[in-house]
């Protein structure tokens, strides 16, 4: 694990720890280890994650059902709801497919890219 400490003006602050392990689709992930996550909300937010870096989209909660290995979706919009709370993910209630990443930035259109 490694950990990084950067000063700026008086404080000190310290970087979060990564973990270097394989994804859900094989590929290797470097993450940060976050203090506030269960393991199992880490491992949904590395499939947020991964989904949207490889197919530009939201998983739907089946998909993260399907993958992760759970049987109920009960528990999967549980953790989703959890990790939005944390501010890890952001997503637009009621609507399908809208979680993601925090650092994703969805841009919405212009008045005139409605109209055409």
């Amino acid at each position: 694990m490694l950990v990084a400490q950067t000063c700026i003006g008086n404080s000190t602050y310290e970087q979060p720890r990564f973990n270097v392990r394989r994804s859900w689709n094989g590929d290797y992930l470097v993450s940060p280890i976050y203090p506030f996550m269960t393991e199992k909300q880490q491992y949904v937010y590395e499939v947020i994650e991964t989904y949207w870096l490889k197919r530009g989209y939201a998983p739907s909660i089946q998909n993260i059902m399907d993958i992760t290995g759970d049987k109920s979706k009960a528990n999967i919009q549980r953790i989703i709801v959890r990790l939005c709370e944390l501010g890890h993910c952001k997503r637009i209630p009621r609507t399908a497919r809208s979680v993601r990443p925090a650092y994703i930035k969805l841009k919405r259109p212009n008045e005139s890219e409605r109209a055409s």
